[in-house]
């Protein structure tokens, strides 16, 4: 038995109970997360709970980013620490799933889409293998960020438009009074 994962998994779990709704201490949660990788660095639900912490509530990509790369970098998670929760038997595999959905958000965010979509491609393999997984919240993701890209287009456009609009106005109308001052 791992004492430093146990130790670990067990602060995690109090970090995790500050992330309730009912409670919704982010400030303490993230404190026990990062104590629980302090305590074991292999911890890797540490590292995505602080992932998706950083890019979805406090939109610090740069530092979520560094969460899931701490994630992706452990290369040997202890059975104590993490159970697979999809029931797949590869561990490595799940928390990469986990780790991709909270990248893509992220490059979404910095609206790199091409990169965003490498990650939903990952997350879509894991779910031909195992049939669970992150790939339909991804596929959420994606058509939300489309969808918003659109939105923005059309407005930017028809903002564009009517600016368009309103120099030709101002341009009729400095015309019309060079035209009445020449009389």
């Amino acid at each position: 038995m791992d004492q430093r994962a146990t130790e670990s998994k067990a602060v995690w779990k109090q970090a995790h109970e500050f992330m309730a709704p009912t409670v919704n201490d982010l400030e303490r949660a993230i404190s026990l997360f990062e104590k629980a990788i302090e305590i074991d660095n292999r911890n890797v639900l540490a590292c995505s709970n602080l992932a998706l912490i950083y890019a979805s509530k406090l939109d610090d990509l740069e530092r979520a980013e560094y969460y899931c790369m701490k994630g992706y970098a452990v290369t040997d998670i202890p059975p104590e620490i993490t159970k697979p929760a999809l029931g797949v038997d590869d561990i490595r595999a799940e928390t990469d799933d986990n780790l991709n959905r909270i990248m893509m958000l992220i490059r979404l965010k910095q609206g790199r889409h091409n990169e965003a979509q490498d990650y939903l491609a990952k997350m879509a393999v894991f779910f031909d293998k195992y049939g669970k997984g992150w790939y339909r919240k991804g596929q959420e993701y994606w058509n939300d960020y489309q969808q918003r890209d659109e939105n923005q287009g059309t407005a930017s456009s028809s903002t564009s438009k009517s600016g368009c609009l309103a120099s030709i106005v101002l341009f009729l109308a400095l015309l019309i009074l060079i035209v009445i001052l020449n009389q």
